[in-house]
């Protein structure tokens, strides 16, 4: 859900805001934001993916909106924190729209990164982010089997345990095998919801994030072969919609477009000389100063200067 500021009073005017839902079965809830506030001087930039879950061979089709009404906004793809493609598109009216081709490094979850320059200043960036996912199978399979449902005190477990990779082949490895009573993991499930110390584990055996039921993990798993419903397309946005990324750029520190600016060091270079004649006649010869073209060739000749000799950037004297 995206709106924009209403319009009523002015920008340093707090807004306060209530979202109010209701579920089938008529269940309500409220949540209240009080004295959120907008700055009318900053630029903004947003990106909208045409989905948050993609499959092989899909293009990713990109609308883009900010406040800044004309120029370049560039949208890198960034797997990790590598840049694994990178494009611009034009702005015209504060907004864009770009297709990205599918590649085959598109897999697992991506970054939409989007930033554009202030046009007042090339030092300010308006950069924003939005996740995305290829669904790709991580890491390892581990399937265990038990040789029946139920044991008594003291009995001996039997279980067998298959290694795969992604492909489908045999992997041999160390396993760590663990005991744990279902309160023990219910509580780190819970944990895990709330930002506990056992979601630093979930992230570390390809869980990641979460929405009710569904973690990354689960949609990265997905039978890309069936249809994926509206409901999880949009429980995967959810999931992903809180990117961030800082995009490093390297420009020179300033640049310059008046040819009085762009030109002025070149043209100071050859008028030092000038300069330091024309100062010495009129200090140290009774305040000499050219009064016509013949004065200003005297002068200049007087110190081995030829006027002929200099010329503008073009090479015109």
């Amino acid at each position: 859900l995206s709106l924009r500021r209403p319009n009523v009073g002015g920008s340093e005017h707090y807004v306060d805001l209530r979202f109010k839902a209701r579920d089938s079965s008529g269940k309500t809830g409220t949540l209240f934001e009080r004295e959120i506030s907008f700055d009318d001087d900053d630029n903004y930039i947003r990106i909208t993916p045409d989905k948050a879950i993609y499959k092989p061979g899909d293009e990713i089709d990109i609308r883009v909106e900010t406040s800044i009404k004309r120029g370049m906004a560039y949208v890198d793809v960034v797997r990790g924190l590598s840049v694994v493609d990178s494009r611009f598109v034009q702005i015209k009216d504060g907004r864009g729209r770009l297709r990205i081709p599918y590649r085959t490094a598109f897999k697992g979850v991506l970054m939409l990164a989007a930033f554009i320059e202030d046009p007042d200043d090339t030092n300010e960036l308006a950069g924003t982010a939005r996740g995305i996912i290829f669904p790709a199978r991580q890491g390892i399979n581990v399937e265990a089997s038990f040789d029946k449902a139920q044991y008594k005190p003291n009995e001996d477990v039997k279980l067998d345990i298959d290694v795969k990779d992604i492909g489908g082949n045999a992997l041999e490895s160390a396993l760590g095998v663990v005991v744990v009573d279902r309160a023990v993991e219910e509580r780190a499930r819970t944990d895990a919801e709330f930002g506990g110390v056992f979601s630093k584990f979930g992230g570390w055996l390809g869980y990641g994030p979460g929405f009710g039921s569904v973690n990354i993990k689960d949609i990265n798993e997905l039978d890309l072969r069936r249809p994926i419903s509206p409901e999880l397309q949009l429980v995967a946005e959810v999931i992903l919609h809180d990117a961030y990324y800082d995009p490093n750029v390297f420009r020179s520190k300033s640049f310059y477009d008046e040819p009085g600016r762009v030109f002025a060091g070149w043209i100071r270079e050859q008028f030092v000389p000038i300069e330091d004649a024309l100062r010495d006649a009129y200090e140290k010869r009774n305040y000499l100063h050219p009064t016509d073209d013949a004065g200003l060739r005297s002068i200049l000749g007087g110190n081995g200067l030829d006027v002929d000799t200099f010329r503008d950037p073009w090479g015109v004297n």
